[in-house]
């Protein structure tokens, strides 16, 4: 956010001066992807091989009970 931010100053003083070059930006869009990229494999890094002590690592699904798999049932006035 702070890269952004002094991009949109940088481009509103060039406005001011009326600088005919110099608007574009080709280290944000790279900076985005690096960024995401690296968020996304820290995500799927954790996910599949990180524990915390006493906790097993878990690669499938196994572990969610049948149970979650069922629709509510539903009581009451409103029941349908």
């Amino acid at each position: 956010m702070l890269y952004g931010l002094l991009t949109f100053l940088l481009r509103l003083k060039k406005i001011k001066r009326k600088d005919p070059l110099g608007y574009d930006d080709p280290v944000g869009p790279v900076l985005l992807v690096v960024v995401l990229c690296g968020a996304v494999g820290t995500y799927l890094l954790r996910m599949y091989t990180f524990k915390w002590p006493g906790e097993e690592v878990r690669t499938d699904r196994s572990h969610r009970s049948h149970r979650s798999h069922r629709s509510p049932t539903r009581t009451g006035p409103l029941a349908l």
